[in-house]
């Protein structure tokens, strides 16, 4: 086997694999799961902001 054709095939492996990592990230089954993590920092500055202000009012009375 000669080395350019080893090296061509695996240029082949390599960019199908990613095309499918392409298509499995961008499938609509990942969507939700997408979503979720986007939302995952919003999240969590709400329940801080929650937490500080309940403690600011328990401080105050």
């Amino acid at each position: 086997m000669d080395i350019n054709i080893f090296r061509g095939v695996m240029t082949l492996i390599i960019m199908l694999l990613f095309i499918g990592l392409c298509i499995w990230v961008y499938s609509k089954k990942r969507k939700p799961m997408y979503d979720q993590a986007a939302r995952m920092a919003l999240d969590e500055d709400d329940k801080e902001s929650t937490a500080n202000n309940r403690k600011e009012v328990m401080s105050h009375e």
